[in-house]
């Protein structure tokens, strides 16, 4: 099985290097709970780099700040992002606030609202170049069609002690 097929290891979370950054973010449990300890947009990503094949994750939304499905964007970024956050055009996400699909600072009716205890399915599909999301089973299609060569899990938090696992 190649790296990109893996679905049996778990994705980790890693804080993108912004070691200056490490009091806004608590990971814990092997790396894969996330929990937001500030408020503003704060991204992290995973360890993994997708650049070929199909690879899913699984995330478990935990906790939600602002009106209890707010804050929380998850999806894909380019491989080498290290900015702060993703909203800015680096991700390809799906927005917990109103299941919109958002890249690029435009936000496209796609899903339904997210809530705590979610689960999101990223399947990234390198070889078409594909990102699709179901939520809790149900399989909302392709979101995005023109991801770059190289991908990397991405998470994007806005409230305070808003949390997320990576459950597959």
């Amino acid at each position: 099985m190649s790296e990109a097929d893996q679905t049996d290891e778990c994705e980790q979370w890693t804080k993108n290097g912004q070691l200056t950054l490490t009091n806004k973010v608590e990971i814990k449990d092997q790396d894969r709970t996330v929990i937001y300890k500030s408020s503003g947009w704060f991204g992290l990503r995973g360890k993994s780099i997708v650049t070929s094949g199909v690879r899913t994750f699984k995330i478990k939304i935990n906790k939600m700040g602002g009106n209890g499905h707010d804050g929380i964007m998850i999806g894909v970024c380019n491989y080498n992002h290290t900015g702060v956050n993703y909203t800015s055009g680096n991700g390809y996400m799906l927005y917990s606030h109103n299941g919109s699909r958002y890249h690029k600072g435009t936000s496209i009716n796609y899903a339904r609202t997210l809530n705590i205890n979610d689960v999101v399915e990223i399947r990234v599909d390198m070889d078409k170049k594909e990102v699709s999301f179901k939520v809790n089973n149900k399989d909302y299609g392709v979101a995005y069609n023109n991801l770059p060569n190289q991908v990397r899990l991405a998470i994007d938090l806005y409230y305070n002690n808003d949390s997320a696992t990576i459950i597959g």
